[in-house]
């Protein structure tokens, strides 16, 4: 169930990821799938009971001001978005919404696997770490082509 539920997470992140791709240009994809930082220290803290220290609270500071910026900049730039040249608010909105949603789906994933290897599997051998990561892959692959 573990492999089942990563794995169909994975995906969905995938999913996402180029979704927001295909609207966005690269750097401020780049920018904000930075913020995958703060949504894994962030379901970490939850989940795995992580400490907040100083370095990471600067860290999600810094990377969620950068892309909160990238909102309220206008899509005027001249970097080309793949083969759509200029795209609409709507669509520039949608990839935006689409890449915050990848990056908070890869930090719970991220925190969620070792929230299993606490508590659920309790195992961290070579095989069992493998094992999941095969799993979950597979299931993913799986997910991706549905």
């Amino acid at each position: 169930m573990v492999c089942v539920t990563l794995g169909l997470l994975a995906a969905g992140s995938c999913f996402l990821t180029s979704f927001g791709l295909l609207y966005l240009p690269v750097s401020t994809f780049s920018l904000i799938c930075a913020s995958q930082l703060g949504f894994t220290a962030l379901f970490s803290f939850f989940l795995n009971s992580q400490k907040f220290t100083p370095f990471i609270i600067n860290s999600i500071v810094l990377v969620t001001i950068s892309s909160t910026l990238l909102v309220f900049q206008a899509n005027d730039n001249s970097e080309d978005t793949s083969n759509t040249g200029r795209v609409s608010q709507g669509k520039y909105a949608a990839g935006f919404i689409c890449t915050v949603s990848a990056s908070a789906g890869t930090g719970l994933a991220l925190a969620l696997t070792q929230f299993a290897f606490n508590k659920v599997i309790r195992k961290k051998t070579y095989i069992v770490v493998m094992d999941v990561i095969i799993y979950e892959s597979l299931v993913a692959t799986c997910a991706a082509l549905v």
